[in-house]
């Protein structure tokens, strides 16, 4: 296949959804093309503005924090992974809706913590939990929140209260 016909490829599929450099050069070398063939490509996929690592880290961000529940921390080391730099992401963690993600946050511990419940009492023969047994509740929940990305302050505000 022709270098053309990999940059309608690629044109059709960044019109579909949001991808980064990174991702898009990764496709194009798994079909083995020439590195000038693919930086010619990238070159004009982000000259004709089908490809932008400020749009998709910015919509990653979005989409992480407010449908998956995900914290900051968290979203900035998978765009790191992306190779998108510093000033992109910072840009990027600006645009999430702070209210918005700290309802969905809230909403996440609050269904982990219920499930970490049921499984402690379904473990223990429907014994309601000791404060020790609350404590190991509570250090999972915390663990969980902390893979989630977000500061111990962060978590801690929501678990207490």
């Amino acid at each position: 296949m022709s270098a053309p016909n990999h940059l309608g490829n690629m044109m059709r599929l960044c019109s579909r959804r949001e991808y980064c450099v990174f991702d898009i050069r990764q496709k194009l070398q798994q079909k083995e093309l020439d590195p000038k063939a693919i930086d010619e490509i990238l070159n004009t996929l982000i000259s004709e503005k089908f490809l932008s690592d400020q749009r998709y880290a910015a919509a990653f961000a979005r989409d992480k924090s407010g449908l998956q529940g995900w914290g900051s921390t968290k979203i900035k080391l998978a765009l790191q992974r992306k190779h998108i730099s510093d000033d992109i992401i910072t840009e990027a963690l600006k645009s999430i809706d702070i209210q918005a993600s700290q309802r969905k946050f809230q909403s996440v511990v609050k269904t982990k913590h219920n499930a970490l419940i049921r499984e402690d009492l379904r473990k223990n023969n429907n014994i309601p939990a000791d404060r020790a047994r609350m404590m190991k509740i509570r250090e999972k929940l915390i663990r969980f929140a902390i893979s989630r990305g977000y500061s111990m302050d962060e978590i801690l505000n929501i678990i207490n209260n």
